[in-house]
C-alpha cells in the first residue's frame, strides 16, 4: 500500500527536514495567480454595475488621495522658497487687541526707520467684486 504525501508550504506550519520552511515552486505560484486574476475578471464582467461601482469608488479614492497629498506635500512639507525661512516674521499695529495692517505711510516709515529686520516687505489681500 502506497500513501500520498501532502506538499509542504510557508506558513502552514510545516517544515523541511532541515528547519527551514518548504516554499511551492515559483511556477505554481504564478499558476495560482493567473487563474484568480482570470476568475476576477470573470466574474466582473457578470456584474457591470458593480464592476462599475467599483472603478468609480477607486478611482474617486485615488484622486482625492493624490489631491490631499499634493496640498500637503506643497503646504507642510516642502520648505518655504526663501533663504532662512525660519526668520520671517509679521508685524503689524495693534489697537485695543486687535491686529490691524500696516498702512502704506507706516509701512515705508517702519522699512526707514527700523534696524531690527534686515528687510521688509509688505502685501495685501484683495477681495475683488466678481459680479
Amino acid at each position: 500500500m502506497q500513501t500520498a504525501t501532502r506538499p509542504r508550504f510557508a506558513g502552514s506550519g510545516d517544515e523541511s527536514p532541515a528547519g527551514t520552511p518548504a516554499t511551492p515552486p515559483r511556477s505554481n505560484r504564478m499558476d495560482t495567480l493567473l487563474h484568480d486574476l482570470r476568475y476576477a475578471i470573470r466574474r466582473l464582467t457578470r456584474a457591470p454595475g458593480f464592476t462599475f461601482l467599483a472603478v468609480l469608488t477607486l478611482a474617486l479614492g485615488i484622486g482625492a488621495n493624490s489631491a490631499i497629498f499634493s496640498v500637503v506635500n506643497a503646504v507642510l512639507l516642502r520648505p518655504l522658497p526663501y533663504p532662512e525661512p525660519e526668520q520671517i516674521d509679521r508685524v503689524f499695529s495693534t489697537r485695543r487687541g486687535e491686529h490691524i495692517p500696516l498702512s502704506g505711510p507706516d509701512f515705508f516709515q517702519m522699512k526707514d526707520e527700523t534696524r531690527a529686520y534686515e528687510s521688509l516687505a509688505a502685501f495685501t489681500f484683495s477681495f475683488p467684486n466678481l459680479t
